[in-house]
Parts: C-alpha cells; structure tokens; sequence
C-alpha cells in the first residue's frame, strides 16, 4: 500500500513539475482558455456567495449592536424618569415649604448663593462661597 502511495505521490508531483514548465513557456494556453471558460460561473458564484455571508454576518452584527443601544437607551430613560420624578417631589416639597414661610416670590429678593459642605458637631450649617 506505501507503494501505491508513493507512486501516486511521484506520478503527481511530475506531473506537476510539468505543467508549471509548459505553463511558463505558454505551451498550454490551448488549455487555459476553455478550462477558464468552464470555471468562471464558479469563481463567480463562489465570490457572490462569499460576498452575501459577509454582508448577512453584518447585519446580524448590526442588529446585536442596535439591541445593546436600545437597551442602554432605555436604562438612561429610566434614569432620567426617576430623576425628573425627584425633581418634582422636591419642587412640590419647596412650594409647601414656601407657603408655609410666606414667601410668595423671590424675584425681589436679593439672594445669596451657598452651597452646604457639612454640618459641624453642633448642627450648625457651614457654607462655602
């Protein structure tokens, strides 16, 4: 059986030794042209198919990727629909406060900005300017 084997190896390997001489003398262009004729559609066909999995496997990638987007998107909204929700408790919460102070509007009054860093031991306010 190795001696099958390496006969068909041997046979093979001539034969292409000889294919490669006479193909670059050009001795088999005869041959070059049907057989190319014949494979074409082939090459063709296999490029498409090559050309079509690629752009499927892009659209499939994209369409993972635009389902991450949406997914992020919607953590932000929840994000943003719970602060707004804070935001109008505590402009409910400063209403009341203000009505119950008497305050009616602030625009003639001269304010001071400060912004609360701590408290001290004794639960007196410290601002900063």
């Amino acid at each position: 059986m190795k001696i099958a084997g390496s006969r068909i190896f041997l046979i093979l390997l001539i034969l292409g030794v000889l294919i490669f001489i006479l193909d670059s003398k050009e001795k088999i262009n005869f041959l070059v042209t049907p057989i190319s004729k014949v494979f074409i559609p082939f090459q063709i066909a296999t490029l498409k198919v090559k050309n079509d999995l690629y752009q499927f496997a892009q659209v499939i990638t994209n369409a993972q990727n635009l389902r991450r987007g949406v997914s992020v998107l919607e953590e932000e909204n929840a994000t943003l629909l719970a602060e707004n929700a804070l935001l109008k408790t505590t402009e409910e919460e400063n209403s009341v406060l203000r009505a119950q102070l008497g305050i009616k509007e602030l625009a003639n009054k001269k304010l001071i900005i400060a912004k609360v860093i701590g408290f001290t031991a004794r639960y007196q306010k410290v601002f900063s300017d």
